[in-house]
């Protein structure tokens, strides 16, 4: 609802001066093109601060993963660079777990596939970019799932 608000508070403020400043230099329809024009760049922008203070004000700080964590981590972000193609820099950790699997399939068995019923050791690493939590499952540091539900 507030970035709604902030949008159309920001769009009218636009339209207000550049009616006051434009409207008697420019032809009706140049006019209303620049407008729209003008409109679409205060809606980018206004889109893109309100993400940034959204990410920012919920968001906690960055966390550093442990020790034991660290290359299952690092696989993970690699991955969702991959998939979501951003900068490594676009995306924060929120969570890292120690978790103990059931089998080899991290807790995302894919059907029709068949896993090893053993014990499997790994984390549970939740990540965060384009403003949606990614998590990902992960054996100690040599595999990783993407694993929505």
């Amino acid at each position: 609802m507030k970035r709604h608000l902030v949008r159309s508070a920001l769009l009218i403020g636009v339209l207000v001066w550049a009616a006051s400043c434009r409207a008697g230099t420019l032809p009706p329809a140049q006019f209303a093109t620049r407008v729209a024009a003008v409109a679409q760049e205060v809606d980018a922008t206004a889109t893109a601060v309100w993400g940034e203070l959204a990410a920012r004000a919920l968001l906690p700080p960055e966390l550093k993963p442990p020790a034991e964590a660290r290359e299952a981590v690092r696989l993970a972000i690699e991955d969702l660079v991959k998939t979501l193609g951003v900068p490594a820099t676009a995306i924060r950790l929120l969570r890292v777990e120690t978790v103990e699997w059931s089998d080899t399939s991290l807790g995302c068995p894919k059907e029709g596939m068949m896993y090893a019923q053993v014990i499997t050791p790994g984390f549970r690493v939740v990540l965060f970019a384009r403003e949606r939590e990614y998590t990902y499952h992960t054996d100690e540091g040599r595999f990783v799932v993407l694993c929505q539900k």
